[in-house]
């Protein structure tokens, strides 16, 4: 089994998810843009993973999956095939997005359909951070990684940074689920649509935050509010503070003769 690129081209373009929502939200002005590659690929690359979320009984199950697609190298390999999709057929960079298609409307459900058309203006906001360059550098600890959880895992930054990079991830992997079920005869259950479509929306939005902060207040998008960005240099100094402070903990341990340390104190034992 072959290793995935370099973890830092992952996240490349810095907003995917305006890059395939093509296939189920119709762009504004620019219908020709709906027989690029990406129409054909995506949704053969999103059939898989909409087929084991669509096996999803529960709530609970429905976690239990994404959280093995995050496992799946099969997952991680899609997830780069739509990534160089999306650099072989960009969307221009004025695109804007208008109502879901009804084909996807009527495979996904009402619920999720109509969560996607609230917050359309999202995926507006993360074009307009892809046309001006918005993207922050995920520094990691590893050089290559299998599965997209080893991604997440090697992120060396601070820790609202891997949530909200997390949480963008996981919304790609619903978009692939979203996108693929164009090619599955049969809907799924309309409460799965509806988990589909908050994963997939909550994911826009962290990429949003996290990449929309690395543009001035001018340039930032309307939705991202001032109380909403990120200070990234203080997040930094903040991990770097962190990282040192336990090194000199480690440093502590072995140099004493204890089997173990306690750096906050000793635990209060019940009697």
């Amino acid at each position: 089994m072959s290793q995935l690129a370099h973890v830092a081209n992952l996240g490349e373009p810095s907003t995917p998810e305006k890059g395939f929502a093509v296939w189920f939200i119709k762009p504004k002005g620019h219908p020709a843009h709906e027989e690029a590659v990406l129409q054909r690929v995506l949704p053969t690359l999103g059939g898989p993973v909409a087929e084991e979320i669509a096996q999803a009984d529960s709530p609970s199950a429905f976690e239990l999956r994404l959280l093995k697609l995050l496992h799946s190298p099969e997952t991680a390999q899609r997830y780069q095939a739509m990534v160089q999709a999306c650099l072989a057929a960009p969307l221009p960079k004025d695109v804007r997005f208008g109502d879901v298609k009804p084909e996807m409307q009527q495979r996904l459900g009402d619920e999720g359909a109509r969560l996607l058309n609230e917050n359309r203006a999202w995926l507006d906001a993360a074009a307009h951070i892809d046309a001006r360059g918005g993207r922050l550098k995920i520094v990691c600890k590893e050089q290559a990684a299998f599965t997209l959880f080893d991604w997440i895992s090697s992120i060396d930054m601070h820790p609202e940074i891997v949530r909200l990079e997390s949480d963008a991830i996981v919304g790609v992997i619903a978009g692939l689920a979203i996108s693929g079920l164009l090619v599955r005869q049969r809907p799924i259950a309309p409460w799965i649509g509806l988990c589909l479509a908050e994963r997939f929306v909550d994911g826009v939005k962290a990429s949003v935050r996290l990449h929309g902060s690395t543009l001035s207040e001018e340039d930032a998008p309307a939705l991202l509010s001032p109380a909403d960005r990120l200070d990234l240099a203080e997040l930094a100094r903040q991990h770097q503070e962190a990282k040192a402070g336990a090194a000199l903990l480690r440093l502590e341990h072995l140099q004493s003769d204890r089997k173990v340390s306690f750096p906050f104190g000793e635990p209060i034992l019940d009697a």
